[in-house]
Parts: structure tokens; sequence; C-alpha cells
């Protein structure tokens, strides 16, 4: 079956399609350890420390510390974590591959 938004804008994440009776309801993100199973990657905003404690090369305390950035500070960019201590060009490198970030420009 061919995605709905085929021959259109592809979305930075695959977003799967709820359907209730056969009909479309709504779309949502997959959940992150899905979309990384499937080689996907995972939203920003839904992924939790474990499911970013899968990611090869991210720490249990470097997956708590994303996580505790990502609650109170709004990133346009994946790459704007290099403006904190402890996140280097390596953890946002590996993030990269295996995130993103809905709104990202």
């Amino acid at each position: 079956m061919a995605p709905a938004s085929a021959g259109r804008h592809t979305p930075l994440f695959q977003m799967c399609l709820i359907r209730r009776g056969g009909t479309r309801v709504a779309r949502a993100p997959l959940p992150p350890r899905i979309a990384l199973v499937l080689g996907q990657k995972m939203d920003w905003e839904a992924v939790t420390a474990d499911d970013l404690r899968q990611i090869p090369g991210i720490s249990h305390v470097m997956a708590q510390r994303l996580i505790r950035l990502r609650d109170t500070m709004d990133f346009c960019r994946i790459e704007n974590l290099l403006a904190f201590p402890h996140v280097g060009r390596k953890t946002v490198e590996r993030l990269k591959r295996y995130c993103a970030i809905s709104h990202e420009s």
C-alpha cells in the first residue's frame, strides 16, 4: 500500500495511519522504539531516556541529560544541543542519525 503522502512532501519521520472500520481517523508518529526497529528516525518530542539508550554510544547518564535539556528548552535543530556542556559533536551526530525534530528546518 502506497503512503498517503506519495508524490508530495515526505515528513521527517514516518507517520502511521490509525484506522477504525476502514476509515482514516488520525495520523500519529510511530512510537520511538518501533521507528528505531523499522530504521526510521524517532520523534525527538516523544522519545524517552530508555529509547535514547537504544542508540549506540548513548549512556544512561547522557540519555537522562538529553531528556532534561529537551524538557527545559525548545530546540529547532538537534545541532543546538552543542551549546550545552557534556554534549559533543559525536553525540549530536548519533542523535541526528536516529532522531528528528518534527519542526526542524
